[in-house]
């Protein structure tokens, strides 16, 4: 039983781990049927890319961030927390080719560092220094978790403000407002109040590579419409005059209604068009 527990343990390891410790390069395992697996970690700025012998190479898009921890959020926590008192938080998605987001492989679980039994259902891999319950499975409720909720939603929203290419495909990034734990519910409440003010969503007209006007390269949610109902070619005209717009075919993606994105009608956008032209020049 205890072979078989190891073996389920080894086979288990994935790209996380390389992720969570960033000063291992390299790692071999060698089980008892003589097989041999490999995992390798290197830098490609700006990606982090993952060579597994087993499962392929994957390339990952991340943000980390650390700091120190102030007393007061560690008068609850065990002694060897208090002796160390800093917090760090590290976000990682992975890519395909084009470097659109893909869906994590990794357990969709809080890694602190190592998998925790607490379920988390934004769709990125998340490892992060929140205290652990007696059990070390679940986030022990507190000052100190509330505080690293708030740090790992300002990194995520800074790993979608940074991302590159912006892309329809960055949309898929948006969680949805239902969690699947109080920890998740919790993220996703810290990410979706900070998202609506983050330029990250792709607009209609794309802003040319060394172009110097005032295009911009993403859009705020706040700030950008959907126009229901038209076809690309049409969105793309009105594009050039109305450069709010997000292009065509979205109207229907729940994460655009999650962030309150306006949603205007074709006409609408016609005649706000036509006002423009009539004003003097």
């Amino acid at each position: 039983a205890a072979q078989d527990l190891v073996t389920r343990l080894l086979d288990g390891v994935d790209d996380a781990l390389l992720l969570a410790l960033p000063g291992l390069a390299e790692v071999t395992i060698e089980t008892s049927d003589g097989t041999t697996r490999t995992l390798r970690r290197r830098t490609e700025a700006p990606y982090t890319v993952i060579e597994d012998s087993r499962d392929g190479t994957t390339r990952w898009r991340t943000v980390s961030r650390q700091g120190p921890i102030e007393a007061d959020l560690l008068k609850d926590r065990p002694v060897e927390e208090r002796l160390r008192p800093h917090w760090s938080v590290t976000w990682a998605v992975p890519t395909d080719a084009d470097g659109a987001p893909e869906r994590p492989v990794t357990s969709p679980v809080l890694h602190a560092p190592t998998p925790s039994d607490e379920p988390l259902g934004v769709p990125a891999l998340l490892i992060a220094s929140f205290p652990l319950d007696t059990a070390r499975r679940h986030a022990a409720p507190g000052p100190l978790t509330d505080f690293l909720v708030e740090r790992a939603a300002d990194a995520y929203v800074e790993l979608l403000a940074d991302w590159r290419p912006v892309t329809e495909g960055i949309i898929s990034l948006v969680p949805g407002p239902l969690g699947k734990s109080e920890l998740d519910g919790a993220l996703r409440q810290g990410i979706l109040d900070r998202l609506p003010r983050t330029a990250f969503l792709p607009p209609a007209l794309p802003r040319a590579e060394g172009d110097e006007d005032e295009l911009p390269e993403a859009l705020r949610p706040r700030d950008a419409e959907v126009v229901e109902g038209a076809g690309a070619e049409t969105v793309r005209v009105l594009a050039e005059v109305l450069p709010c717009l997000l292009p065509a075919g979205l109207e229907r993606r729940a994460e655009l209604r999650t962030l309150g994105v306006a949603r205007i009608a074709l006409t609408e956008a016609v005649d706000r068009l036509a006002g423009l032209e009539r004003e003097p020049g």
